[in-house]
C-alpha cells in the first residue's frame, strides 16, 4: 500500500498535486494545510472545497481538523490536517497543540534559535495546530494513522512547545493498542532535536535518511538562509508496520515536499 504525506499549503498548486495523485496512486493522504471551504484568512477568505473536490475527483473517503485562530474569535479556519482514502476511515480522537509563548531550549547537542519566531510570524502564536488521529480499515487490515502539525520555530529550531508537542504524541502512542500505527506530520524540526529523538523511542523513524523535505524554488526558508541545506522537517514514523521504501518525491505541488511511505501490514 501507498501514503502520501503533504503539507499542501492551502492547495496553493492544486492543480499540479491533482497530476501527481493521479501518476502516483495512493491509498491514503495524510495532509496538513488543507482547506474544506471554511473561511481562510491566509487567502483573504476564499472559500473553495478542496478536500471535497479531491474526494469527489478521486472516489476518496475523508476527514478534516481544522486549525483554530485561538486569541481572535476563537474561530475556526480555513486550513488544518486531513485524511483521505479509498479505504473507510474512522476519527479516534481530535485534539490541538495550544500555542503559547515559546522557550528556547540551551543543549549541548542542538543549535537553537535566539530570535523568537515572531519576527517572521507574526501571527503563528496565535493558531492552535491539529492533532489528528483516525483508524484507516484497508483491505490487509486496520491502521491507526497520526496526523499532526507542530507550530513553526525561527529557522526550524527547537523550542520547549516543540518538545512537548512531541511528549505528548510519544505517551498518545505508548497508550494505543498494538494496531499498525503510521505518524505523519509537519513537524517543523529537524533530525537533530530532542522532539525526534523522543519519538523515535516509541516509533521507528522512516524519514531519517532525508536532508530537505521543502521546496528550494517556493519556500521561504531558502531566502532566509541559503546556505544552509539541511531541512527535513516533515516526518513519517511507523510502529508495527512493514515498510518497503519511504522517500521525499521532487516534485512541485506545495512549498513543502511530498513523503511517500509504500508499506504493508
Amino acid at each position: 500500500m501507498k501514503l502520501i504525506h503533504l503539507n499542501v499549503e492551502s492547495f496553493k498548486y492544486f492543480d499540479a498535486l491533482v497530476d501527481f495523485l493521479e501518476n502516483e496512486k495512493p491509498d491514503i493522504l495524510s495532509l496538513v494545510e488543507a482547506t474544506d471551504g471554511t473561511f481562510l484568512w491566509s487567502q483573504g477568505g476564499e472559500q473553495r472545497d478542496y478536500i471535497g473536490e479531491l474526494s469527489r475527483k478521486f472516489s476518496w473517503n475523508s476527514v478534516y481538523h481544522p486549525t483554530v485562530f485561538r486569541n481572535f474569535w476563537d474561530y475556526q479556519i480555513g486550513f488544518g490536517a486531513a485524511v483521505l482514502s479509498h479505504f473507510p476511515i474512522s476519527v479516534e480522537n481530535k485534539q490541538y497543540f495550544w500555542e503559547q509563548q515559546p522557550t528556547i531550549l540551551p543543549h549541548d547537542h542542538i543549535v537553537f534559535s535566539d530570535k523568537p519566531k515572531y519576527e517572521r510570524y507574526p501571527h503563528a502564536w496565535k493558531l492552535s495546530l491539529p492533532f489528528l488521529i483516525t483508524k484507516i480499515q484497508t483491505e490487509q487490515g486496520t491502521i491507526r494513522l497520526l496526523t499532526a502539525h507542530f507550530h513553526v520555530s525561527y529557522e526550524c529550531l527547537e523550542t520547549l512547545q516543540i518538545w512537548q508537542n512531541a511528549e505528548r504524541v510519544a505517551e498518545y502512542v505508548e497508550g494505543a493498542d498494538n494496531t499498525p500505527l503510521i505518524f505523519t506530520g509537519d513537524l517543523n524540526i529537524r533530525n537533530e532535536s530532542m522532539a525526534i529523538k523522543t519519538l523515535s523511542e516509541k516509533m521507528t523513524q522512516q524519514s531519517r535518511d532525508f536532508t530537505n523535505t521543502l521546496t528550494p524554488s517556493i519556500h521561504p526558508v531558502f531566502q532566509l538562509n541559503p546556505s544552509d541545506p539541511l531541512r527535513p522537517i516533515d516526518h513519517i514514523f511507523t510502529k508495527n508496520v512493514s515498510v518497503s521504501d519511504c522517500a521525499v518525491r521532487e516534485v512541485v505541488v506545495s512549498d513543502h515536499l511530498p513523503l511517500v511511505l509504500d508499506f504493508s501490514l
